[in-house]
């Protein structure tokens, strides 16, 4: 949720089952001016925050910052919304490889066993088509497996040219995903009540 909308949305939103996120935060509290500090957004109703999308590792965000914004949203209270993804179209392998390296970059200050949220989200695909669903599955079985042996447990939520249609082609290609983000899908009323209707009917 951008910034300035957070406040009225967790007031909307009191009472029922949605949780408001912020876009991102930064990694302790104090006095940064234009930083919003994870204690302030948790005061003010935040329960999760989405931290290393690729529109902020384009402007220069990098490993190390992000891994500090994931500490210190975990140390708040809330919970960090990893996203990781490739850049450019590469292959299955080299993109699976590519998201293991992002997330375990991103939680070297976390505890092994903690629970993570991720999103893959391949940056190439945003406003464009999504992955291949075969694709996806092999991305999001490569990283369950490798972080399974550091005894972590994931929730993958899949982001990226999603449009009706999407979350059911990867749950039918086998692909192990908790959820989509949606984007640019919100700005469109019926497309938006496609998509959460699709994602109600067919979640296993």
């Amino acid at each position: 949720m951008p910034g300035p909308l957070i406040r009225e949305s967790v007031a909307t939103l009191r009472g029922t089952s949605v949780a408001v996120g912020a876009q991102d935060a930064w990694y302790e509290d104090g006095e940064y001016t234009g930083e919003d500090a994870p204690s302030l957004l948790a005061e003010i109703g935040c329960t999760d925050v989405m931290v290393g999308h690729a529109d902020r590792r384009a402007r220069g965000e990098t490993d190390e910052l992000i891994a500090k914004k994931v500490a210190g949203v975990h140390r708040s209270g809330m919970k960090p919304l990893i996203c990781i993804g490739e850049a450019e179209h590469l292959s299955t392998r080299e993109a699976a490889e590519h998201a293991v390296r992002q997330l375990d970059s991103a939680t070297r200050e976390l505890a092994d066993t903690v629970a993570l949220r991720v999103m893959y989200e391949p940056a190439w695909t945003v406003g464009a088509a999504a992955a291949a669903p075969d694709h996806v599955a092999a991305v999001c079985a490569e990283l369950r497996q490798r972080f399974a042996d550091r005894g972590a447990t994931l929730t993958i939520l899949y982001g990226g040219g999603v449009v009706s249609g999407t979350y059911t082609d990867l749950i039918a290609a086998g692909a192990d995903i908790g959820g989509m983000g949606l984007g640019r899908v919100t700005k469109d009323r019926e497309l938006l009540a496609d998509v959460l209707c699709e994602i109600q009917e067919t979640a296993p």
